[in-house]
């Protein structure tokens, strides 16, 4: 249940946490912000991230943005571009306890409960005695503690925090989830479990797993009529349900219903085999990309071919294999061979800055600068840390001559890596073509002093 749970847990509604988005004093950021939901209601996911971003650089304290923002990242599997988006708005305003527990939570996720857990004993002790028991803040940062303390081990200190939360806040499915589970473990707590689950489903029927695992629950307890209803409402919902077929078989079994064990059984076989044969050409296309990945960094280009066409043949769908062929190419100067690569790799996922990038690297090689110029412009908006991102569009623009622009990119990376002479020099040409001479010269001098140091 765990994986499932924590799908869950990172897709539920968490305004009664956040509560109302402050007054939005720009008429800009209103529309950003508009713009981007209505972006993500609409699954167009980049261009909701582009909408977030500019919102935060309207307004760098506006916790409704930061937190949508990096939660969009993570959905999208930018895990630690999420972080960085909680970490760079702490960094200047660590008084933004929301997006403060945001970060937590999303570490908690991934489970890295120790700084979660940091991140959520600075939120308490700032709220300590400063604010009602029943603050939402004071209770989403007790939940989250709740939780936490569930995945050390601390289980008699994690229920005794759940069910704190659950007196403040009787409604909120996470935590009554959290403790059906923690019941569930053990034949002496069974029935809490169950009181736990038919509350979750009382607040929402529509979730697969919980009849599921309340069934397993209800089965444990020999109440098998019970147990069947809910795993037949839990296929009934999600067909493809897996685990709800072999414990539909089980429960029938205990009937002793021998046609019905068969029958639900053969599903199940069908749906679990189907499932092994895809994990299992998943994880060798993952070797063999990871084989393939081994000899592009020895600089063996054929042998990293054939690992990576070998990966696409187990895993068709294997956009690091994509990627990884796109690599080759472009190291063998092939790039029209090496789009074609990064673009299927971006069919299949499209939210990957370095994808973004490279293919912005191929239109470079073939000339096609404007189209070159909104690729790398994608990758910024994904990931805004990396350098490298903000030194090619520099390029770029230098070669449309758009020399002030292009001295801006190349600032941009100057401050993200002071230590790259490369990105000193780019920059002295651009302020040399702009007629800052001065300037020039001196990012030239950093540009020779950095590139001495690295000789010697």
């Amino acid at each position: 249940m765990k994986n499932v749970l924590v799908s869950f847990l990172l897709t539920a509604v968490l305004s009664w946490t956040y509560g109302q988005t402050p007054r939005e004093e720009h008429k800009g950021l209103e529309e950003r912000l508009r713009s981007a939901r209505s972006y993500e209601s609409q699954d167009k996911f980049l261009e909701a991230v582009v909408e977030y971003r500019q919102a935060l650089e309207l307004e760098p304290t506006h916790e409704q943005a930061a937190i949508a923002l990096a939660r969009l990242l993570y959905k999208l599997g930018r895990y630690q571009e999420a972080y960085d988006v909680n970490r760079q708005v702490l960094g200047v305003h660590p008084e933004l306890l929301k997006v403060r527990l945001n970060l937590a939570y999303l570490l908690q996720a991934q489970g890295n409960l120790q700084e979660a857990e940091e991140q959520i004993r600075v939120v308490l002790e700032k709220l300590k005695e400063k604010v009602s028991k029943d603050d939402p803040v004071r209770v989403h940062a007790l939940h989250l503690m709740g939780r936490n303390l569930l995945g050390r081990q601390r289980y008699d200190e994690g229920e005794q925090r759940l069910l704190e939360v659950l007196e403040l806040k009787p409604d909120l499915i996470e935590a009554h989830l959290n403790l059906a589970e923690l019941y569930s473990q053990s034949q002496q707590s069974y029935q809490k479990a169950v009181d736990h689950f038919e509350k979750v489903l009382e607040l929402r029927s529509n979730l697969p797993f919980v009849h599921q695992e309340l069934g397993k629950t209800l089965l444990n307890l020999d109440r098998t009529q019970q147990a069947i209803d809910h795993f037949q409402k839990a296929i009934e919902l999600d067909p493809n349900l897996a685990e709800a077929y072999f414990l539909l078989s089980a429960a029938y079994r205990k009937q002793g219903d021998v046609e019905k064990t068969q029958q639900i059984l053969s599903r199940f076989q069908a749906l679990d085999s189907e499932s092994q044969i895809q994990e299992k050409s998943r994880l060798k296309g993952r070797s063999l990309y990871l084989e393939g990945e081994e000899h592009l960094w020895r600089d063996n280009l054929d042998q990293a071919l054939k690992a990576f066409q070998k990966a696409l043949e187990v895993a068709p769908d294997s956009h690091e294999a994509c990627f990884g062929l796109a690599q080759v190419y472009l190291n063998r100067g092939s790039p029209l061979e090496a789009l074609r690569n990064i673009e299927k790799a971006l069919e299949l996922q499209p939210y990957d800055s370095m994808y973004h990038y490279t293919r912005a690297v191929c239109l470079h090689e073939l000339k096609n600068i404007p189209a070159a110029v909104e690729a790398v412009k994608k990758a910024i908006n994904l990931n805004p840390v990396l350098p490298d991102y903000h030194n090619l569009l520099g390029n770029l623009l230098f070669t449309k001559e758009e020399h002030r622009e292009a001295a801006s990119a190349y600032r941009k990376a100057v401050d993200l890596d002071p230590d790259n002479p490369l990105y000193h020099l780019n920059l002295s040409s651009a302020l040399a073509k702009l007629g800052s001479l001065e300037e020039s010269k001196k990012e030239k001098e950093l540009y020779l002093k950095l590139l001495t140091k690295r000789s010697d």
